[in-house]
């Protein structure tokens, strides 16, 4: 069962092809910190505090935010087809709020282990997932090449299993990314 149709699927494509090109004349590991947290957020620190529907407004703001920034500027071109990087899957439900992944990135995942929101790509719910292992909502993020070495030593320290790779990870979501031949 596919899980994307293909208005999600468009939607996605274009949100990710954003964030590539967004963060490519951005993204600094002189600057992990705050260097992909260049947009403004809503929500500020609060993200965490809000109800699900509401994280995803927060999160389709910014992806319109972005999109806006992006087109007033010229636009995509230049962007490549098949972006190096990986998604990253992060279940706010589940943070802990220790800091261990924001002292492991320098900085790209905050005290609440909240990626670096340039990143962000989407965030919702796929029917996948359990209250009890506090990852039924998603926030997914592109990472770029670069920080990949970065993110996975926040992800390796992270005791709760809040953020995870979505390449290994099983779940609807997934699925469907591999059978729209999307790369993740």
């Amino acid at each position: 069962m596919n899980w994307l149709n293909k208005r999600d699927v468009e939607a996605f494509r274009e949100a990710l092809a954003e964030a590539t090109h967004w963060c490519a004349s951005r993204a600094s590991l002189e600057d992990p910190c705050e260097s992909l947290r260049t947009l403004p957020l809503t929500a500020g620190q609060g993200f965490l505090n809000l109800s699900p529907e509401r994280r995803a407004t927060c999160v389709a703001n910014l992806i319109d935010e972005r999109g806006f920034r992006i087109h007033a500027s010229g636009g995509l071109h230049g962007t490549m087809n098949s972006p190096t990087g990986k998604l990253l899957l992060f279940y706010p439900d589940g943070s802990l709020f220790d800091g261990a992944a924001q002292v492991a990135s320098r900085g790209f995942f905050d005290n609440d282990n909240i990626p670096a929101w340039d990143t962000w790509v989407y965030y919702g719910a796929d029917g996948s997932g359990s209250r009890r292992d506090c990852d039924q909502t998603f926030l997914v993020s592109w990472i770029p090449r670069q920080f990949v070495p970065l993110v996975n030593d926040g992800i390796e320290v992270n005791p709760e299993g809040c953020l995870e790779w979505a390449s290994a990870r099983d779940r609807l979501f997934t699925r469907s990314l591999k059978a729209w031949k999307m790369r993740y």
